[in-house]
């Protein structure tokens, strides 16, 4: 019964308000107007976002990476991307990857292609120049959490290992198994 009557009354409001309803139905210039207004408002909104990005990232003292386009990093070791909603500047959280000794990472992704980076070598590779092409970023602290840039640098692999062992109160002799260098 009530399926009837909801039917019938829904039935009832139509009649008596269509001529209201085929009058603002959209013709096609109606909707070519729609259209081109909705166009206006999102190129708006596009700009209006680039300049609160661009006031964020001077604000900030952010750099962008040479190779991640669209993903920044600060002094202080936070990582910012563009790929938020509507290309707003957003901070990402690096993820804490257990299987890799406690050290934080990120996933840009790029052109399709997604990448992983560890966040330390992130914010070297922005802040700190490599004249040498060393191979690895060293926290001075031993902290893996800590990235700020005054935390970081550049060494060899055997420094870095003499750096970490060293600090723990070890002293181990690293030896090169194929040339016997020790």
């Amino acid at each position: 019964m009530s399926v009837t009557r909801s039917a019938d009354y829904h039935k009832e409001w139509y009649l008596k308000n269509k001529d209201r309803i085929l009058a603002e139905a959209k013709t096609p210039t109606k909707r070519l107007v729609a259209r081109e207004n909705q166009r206006r408002r999102r190129q708006r909104l596009r700009e209006e976002t680039q300049r609160n990005n661009e006031k964020f990232i001077e604000e900030n003292g952010l750099v962008e990476h040479p190779i991640f386009k669209g993903y920044y990093g600060s002094k202080d070791g936070s990582v910012f991307s563009d790929k938020g909603a509507g290309g707003t500047i957003r901070q990402i959280k690096p993820i804490l990857n257990k299987h890799n000794n406690g050290y934080y990472m990120l996933h840009p992704h790029v052109n399709g292609v997604h990448h992983q980076i560890g966040c330390h070598r992130f914010i070297a590779e922005i802040f700190i120049p490599n004249s040498n092409n060393l191979p690895e970023v060293n926290h001075k602290d031993l902290d893996k959490g800590n990235n700020c840039v005054e935390n970081l640098e550049w060494m060899t692999h055997y420094d870095n290992c003499q750096h970490g062992t060293s600090a723990m109160g070890r002293e181990y002799m690293i030896e090169n198994v194929k040339t016997g260098k020790k």
